[in-house]
């Protein structure tokens, strides 16, 4: 392996490459930025760095470990010295990233909040069945353990996926869900109107 490379970090890598151009040294030392998926922090992943080395580019292969966060940096030696790549985690269109710990949102129509529903919810390497329970509130999470990134120095262990709850409410009812509606908001008046007394 030309890139000689030891981390801060370890893990086990994955095998996507992708360039990452160079930017001029800083105190002598040469300093690089990979921006990576979470599905990539989640197995693994290579990049290569083009380096100067005896006035020629040279281009090296970095082997990014499993369980790097936002900020991470990966020591990477070469002939001419060592540098660090620092790791950006690229935004995802359905999870956040807090450490090891996941976020995403769940969401489910009103009366499946009211009556307790089974939904799927995607995770970074499939999906996992939930059950809301009946009355489920706006804003409650729940906790899939094991679902998040990999623990930096223990990457058989995974954090959390946190799922927080979004009711959407139904629009454009029919005639007959609008009779059911009226009906359900008759009793719970009626049965409030009681407890008041």
């Amino acid at each position: 392996d030309q890139a000689g490379s030891f981390w801060e970090q370890r893990g086990p890598q994955g095998e996507s490459a992708e360039p990452v151009k160079p930017v001029e040294p800083v105190q002598d030392e040469l300093q690089y930025t990979a921006e990576i998926s979470l599905e990539e922090a989640l197995s693994g992943t290579r990049r290569r760095i083009q380096v100067y080395e005896n006035e020629e580019l040279h281009t090296i292969e970095v082997k990014i470990p499993v369980g790097v966060r936002q900020g991470s940096k990966v020591r990477v030696g070469s002939q001419s010295g060592k540098f660090f790549l620092e790791i950006q985690l690229r935004p995802h269109p359905l999870f956040s990233a807090e450490g090891n710990t996941l976020r995403c949102s769940l969401v489910v129509m009103d009366y499946e909040a009211m009556l307790g529903a089974s939904k799927t919810l995607p995770t970074l390497s499939g999906s996992v069945q939930m059950k809301i329970p009946p009355g489920a509130q706006p804003g409650q999470i729940f906790r899939i353990r094991g679902q998040g990134l990999p623990e930096l120095r223990s990457p058989e262990q995974r954090g959390d996926l946190l799922a927080t709850l979004e009711i959407r409410v139904s629009k454009n009812l029919s005639e007959a869900e609008r009779e059911l509606m009226e009906r359900f908001r008759e009793l719970r008046e009626a049965q409030e109107e009681v407890r008041s007394q």
